[in-house]
């Protein structure tokens, strides 16, 4: 079985407990504790041990942690659920081996960055590899027209592609970083795009984060808070 304590797990498990009402057994909605085993938290193995043997190279398995003593299940809160994934220790880098045991890595399966589910195992953007996603971070509409618009990058622009070649067809800069998902519509004949620029703190400081990682890339990104609608021509 996986013990918690062995495992070093990331982005939001140190933030606040939300406990839920009801008839919670005592200790279900406390944060995950060192020495805490790892059950399923869905299929058909749902509240059983997680053991050791992972599928190697994904995709992710989701538990929640258990106290040993009183099998109780810490799923009182949604923040407690954990991505527990093996990957080859010959291709993770030093800090992530540091974090690793034979290649088993804990994260934490709610994304930093609006406190949503982390649920995609996908390809990446660059190369071939899987990897973890969460669907409200560089999201992307497509059109019947085969259009694609997207954001979310540090110089503030919203950008329409060319869905076959991914040719850069059109961008406007907005007043922040772009954090939603692009959504279209249409009235009176004419479609429509509107999209989220800016959502307080999480606006500046992703970028910042971003920034102190790629130098030479814009870190001045406003709080914002705005919402940008474009016609489309017919």
């Amino acid at each position: 079985m996986l013990l918690l304590g062995a495992l070093a797990t990331t982005a939001c498990l140190g933030c606040s407990a939300q406990a839920r009402a009801g008839e919670d057994p005592p200790g279900s909605d406390e944060r995950p504790q060192k020495g805490d085993v790892l059950v399923f938290s869905e299929g058909d193995s749902e509240g059983k041990l997680i053991t050791a043997d992972l599928q190697a190279g994904g995709p992710p398995v989701h538990a929640w942690p258990q106290d040993p003593k009183t099998s109780v299940v810490r799923n009182a809160s949604r923040l407690n659920e954990i991505l527990i994934i093996q990957l080859d220790p010959a291709e993770l880098d030093e800090q992530t081996k540091a974090r690793a045991v034979d290649g088993i890595l804990a994260y934490s399966a709610i994304c930093s960055h609006a406190g949503c589910p982390v649920t995609a195992w996908v390809k990446s953007d660059v190369g071939d590899k899987d990897v973890l996603k969460c669907m409200c971070h560089g999201s992307v509409t497509a059109t019947a027209g085969d259009l694609v618009f997207a954001g979310g990058t540090n110089d503030r622009n919203f950008r329409a592609f060319n869905a076959k070649t991914g040719e850069l067809l059109w961008e406007q800069k907005t007043n922040s970083c772009i954090m939603g998902t692009p959504m279209s519509y249409e009235i009176d004949g004419t479609q429509y795009v509107a999209i989220q620029s800016g959502w307080g703190v999480d606006a500046q400081r992703i970028p910042d984060a971003l920034a102190t990682n790629n130098i030479g890339i814009e870190s001045n990104v406003p709080q914002g808070g705005v919402i940008w609608v474009f016609a489309l021509k017919k």
